[in-house]
């Protein structure tokens, strides 16, 4: 697998908890995708559950990893993931990134204004049968959910067409490489020149930005079950 990147401690601020995504300020924030199940599924109520603060998500399981070598990048085996195979399963974050007023506060915090928004990941299409740009996962327009039909609430977000891998918004497309089963380090880097893609480390092109949808949201779905189904791994967003 490519190389996670990673940056200096000095002037960044992480927001590690996901339930503080919409009340914490940071420069990166951080989804583990080894929840409890309390927080995936609690009792309502309980000041536990994602859906109470500002995310939407459904019955969602957890996988655990399996199979790794001891620190090894070349068998890395299968890490442990938010299995989306029922259809319409759906996690979706709060709307907070991207905005000016986020990009505000995280220039107090760097010490300079950001000029990019980044999202990292791994994740692999565990089936990907059909052409389903609606199965995805990436950035989100603000109020909007990944697995709306056509792409329409889209704003950066990953999909197979079970011939390649795409990246696509409500209003553009990108066909990137042949899609697999395999698990792979998937990047989108957002600038004013438009939305970038990476799979293990490598360009996979760009599409142009929509106007009047910020702030986004992270997204993961899908639409029909066993159809195009996804495993996410660890996600992480942060200005640069």
């Amino acid at each position: 697998m490519a190389t996670i990147n990673v940056f200096p401690i000095a002037n960044r601020q992480h927001v590690e908890d996901p339930r503080s995504w919409s009340i914490s300020l940071g420069t990166d924030y951080w989804l583990g995708t080894n929840p409890s199940t309390a927080v995936l599924a609690g009792t309502a109520g309980a000041g536990v559950l994602l859906s109470e603060y500002g995310w939407t998500t459904t019955a969602l399981a957890h996988v655990a990893g399996l199979s790794a070598d001891f620190f090894s990048a070349a068998d890395p085996g299968v890490p442990g993931y938010l299995q989306f195979t029922a259809a319409s399963d759906l996690l979706v974050s709060p709307s907070v990134f991207g905005g000016d007023d986020h990009v505000a506060h995280v220039t107090r915090i760097l010490g300079y204004r950001p000029t990019s928004l980044n999202m990292e990941c791994y994740a692999a299409f565990l089936t990907e049968a059909a052409d389903e740009v609606s199965s995805a996962f990436g950035f989100v327009q603000a109020g909007a959910s990944p697995i709306t039909a056509a792409a329409a609430g889209q704003f950066a977000c990953i999909s197979s067409n079970a011939t390649n891998f795409e990246l696509n918004s409500s209003a553009a497309s990108d066909a990137g490489a042949v899609s697999d089963n395999a698990w792979h380090l998937w990047r989108i880097k957002i600038t004013s020149t438009g939305s970038e893609w990476f799979m293990d480390g490598v360009s996979q092109g760009s599409i142009a930005l929509v106007a009047d949808v910020f702030p986004l949201r992270f997204g993961c779905g899908i639409v029909a079950a066993g159809v195009n189904t996804i495993g996410l791994n660890n996600v992480h967003i942060w200005y640069e």
